[in-house]
């Protein structure tokens, strides 16, 4: 390097002379002779080489800035599209009243799907994770509701057992007569008839009724009538009546006839209840 020092000088000193006849910059002539002594570029290729390093290094950090703020911008965009009704990242079971937690077990929830669970049944249920007892077997009667005009109507039943169910609307609706009864209380030669009943309305609605008293004696066939006063009753509630005879003939026998009568768009007879062959 010592030979070469007044090379360098002397090219140093001829720079602008260099410059001129390569139609470099001045600038650039000087730093490639400073490099290495040499007039050949080597301060450019140092400068690409820095460069290029340069953009590597910034592309390994972008690259681990994407590994680090990609999951953040998932979690963001799914928090949004939940918001806006798109996805629902809710736990499954979470609010589904299909789904149940058992206390003294600590699993996850799970649905509950009712069914016949047992393969050997004519109406197993592959899809049932809970039995409901409704499995039933061939040549098994089925007793349940036949009528497929009752709420609560069983189509796979083969015996009816009489336990149909009909919604209650005015047309249904019948009146009858419950513990109905007679007593004959005799004093001082004088014999007294009570006549004991309670009606009913077989509908959960109040309704006016009205009651017919008849006692037919026995030995000479005559009638004696009483239309017992209107009054209003409601289903199966108890509203006990009594209707008083005094002094009806003795060493006689007679029949009692009680008949309930309702209007419904015209008076009708709904129930009838009878004691015969009473004697005195």
């Amino acid at each position: 390097m010592a030979d070469s020092a007044p090379d360098i000088q002397a090219t140093l000193e001829n720079a602008d002379e260099i410059a001129l006849l390569t139609g470099r910059d001045k600038a650039d002539v000087i730093a490639d002779l400073l490099d290495d002594g040499k007039l050949n570029n080597s301060n450019a290729m140092k400068e690409n080489t820095t460069a290029l390093d340069r953009a590597t290094n910034a592309a390994k950090a972008t690259h681990k800035l994407l590994i680090a703020v990609i999951p953040i911008l998932l979690l963001v965009a799914t928090s949004g599209l939940e918001l806006g009704g798109i996805i629902d990242l809710t736990p499954a079971g979470a609010d589904d009243p299909f789904w149940e937690d058992d206390p003294n077990n600590p699993e996850p929830k799970h649905e509950i799907y009712w069914g016949c669970m047992d393969s050997y049944a004519e109406n197993y249920d592959s899809m049932a994770n809970e039995d409901d007892g409704s499995c039933h077997y061939k040549d098994e009667d089925i007793y349940g509701c036949m009528d497929d005009m009752a709420m609560n109507y069983n189509y796979e039943a083969t015996v009816d057992d009489g336990s149909c169910e009909y919604e209650e609307t005015e047309e249904n609706c019948t009146g009858s007569f419950y513990n109905a009864s007679v007593e004959l209380i005799t004093s001082n030669n004088t014999t007294d008839l009570k006549i004991y009943w309670d009606a009913d309305w077989s509908c959960e609605v109040e309704q006016y009724i009205e009651v017919d008293v008849v006692i037919k004696w026995t030995e000479n066939q005559t009638y004696y009538y009483n239309n017992f006063a209107g009054y209003n009753t409601t289903g199966l509630e108890m509203d006990n009546k009594v209707f008083t005879k005094l002094n009806i003939p003795t060493n006689n026998s007679f029949d009692v006839c009680l008949i309930i009568w309702v209007d419904n768009d015209g008076w009708k007879q709904e129930d009838e209840w009878n004691q015969t062959e009473i004697k005195t």
